[in-house]
């Protein structure tokens, strides 16, 4: 035990190292502690919507403006906004707000918003408080192409609905509905209930024994997971911000931490990864990787169960497809994930049962 904890020390300690060094490469406007998001809140509650309407024509905001959802409504009826939809086009079809126009923050939109006349009233919304693609839109209209009256509603499509507010349907493009998760989660459930239960009745009769399975196909597991962790950290340590972000979206670990996440997990991810390539420290590499992988899980798992729409980021923060349905995509790397942490578990039980004999 000693030596993999030696192990897992110095892995972490030349992991904070190179982050560091990644941080020192990286523009001044990427801080160590994160700041959140500089929307501000628009208005009192108590002024007319009238009044307030009057002061947004007047003012060119330098940025997005929070609004409640009645006040969005107002501007709905008296058109005097246009409604933006910052969901992919699949979400965007099946259900939107009457006449919203859909500009997708995961795609590459710039070519949607030439059009587009900065000066007018736009509303930004998306699937409800716990999705942030409303917010990332606002900020890059508004910081990025100089839009001036950049407004988001918080409580987006889910309040809308909620309300019976005029929604519409886009072309017939049919996924499943947020209930039929409910059968993918329960899949999810028994699965972890029977992985945990073989590694309760059946580890210690391996670490007892010995570890016997084919050499070749615990070289195979090693080699698997160090490739996939190599290739899973490049995109991530290249873009460390927009990495960044999508930890955002997972509402998990707190705001002011996850740059700090954003610079370290790529290269564990890497370090990690080119350790289990060339066959090193495999006691402490083993643990790290069990530790990450069920990490990931976690992180994924509370995303499915939240309903929340988010980009995985496992191995690749840029170049999104637009009829990507990302629930099932993060339902389907939680299953590949305990796949690979089955595997992680297979090279320590055997390094485990090698240095033991």
């Amino acid at each position: 035990m000693g030596k993999t904890y030696k192990q897992v020390l110095a892995l972490v300690f030349i992991t904070i190292i190179l982050s560091g060094l990644r941080f020192l490469s990286l523009d001044d406007g990427f801080t160590l502690i994160k700041k959140n998001k500089n929307v501000v809140s628009n208005g009192i509650v108590s002024t007319s919507f009238e009044t307030r309407l009057k002061t947004i024509i007047k003012t060119e905001y330098s940025e997005p403006q929070i609004i409640e959802i009645q006040f969005a409504k107002y501007l709905y009826d008296n058109q005097s906004a246009i409604f933006i939809d910052s969901r992919d086009s699949i979400e965007f079809n099946d259900r939107h707000i009457k006449n919203a126009i859909n500009i997708s923050y995961e795609d590459e939109y710039c070519s949607s918003i030439e059009d587009l006349n900065k000066s007018e009233i736009f509303v930004i919304y998306c699937s409800g408080f716990e999705c942030d693609l409303s917010l990332e839109l606002a900020e890059y209209l508004v910081y990025d192409e100089d839009f001036k009256k950049i407004l988001v509603f918080e409580e987006g499509l889910q309040g809308w609905l909620e309300n019976e507010f005029p929604t519409e349907n886009g072309e017939i493009i049919r996924y499943p509905e947020t209930n039929s998760y409910k059968n993918y989660i329960m899949i999810i459930l028994y699965s972890l209930i029977i992985f945990i239960g073989l590694i309760y009745f059946y580890f210690p009769r391996l670490r007892n024994k010995g570890f016997h399975l084919n050499k070749f196909t615990i070289q195979i597991c090693r080699l698997v997971l160090g490739v996939l962790f190599i290739y899973a950290s490049l995109d991530k340590i290249i873009n460390p911000v927009e990495f960044s972000d999508l930890i955002d979206n997972y509402h998990f670990t707190p705001v002011i931490l996850n740059n700090l996440i954003a610079l370290f997990i790529p290269w564990i991810e890497m370090i990690l990864g080119l350790c289990l390539v060339f066959g090193v420290f495999l006691e402490g590499v083993t643990v790290l990787t069990i530790a990450l992988y069920g990490f990931f899980i976690l992180l994924i798992f509370q995303a499915v169960i939240r309903g929340i729409d988010v980009h995985c980021g496992c191995f690749s923060v840029t170049g999104l497809n637009e009829n990507t349905n990302f629930q099932l995509e993060l339902i389907k790397r939680i299953f590949e994930d305990l796949l690979l942490l089955g595997m992680a578990i297979i090279v320590w039980i055997s390094t485990s049962s090698k240095n033991k004999g």
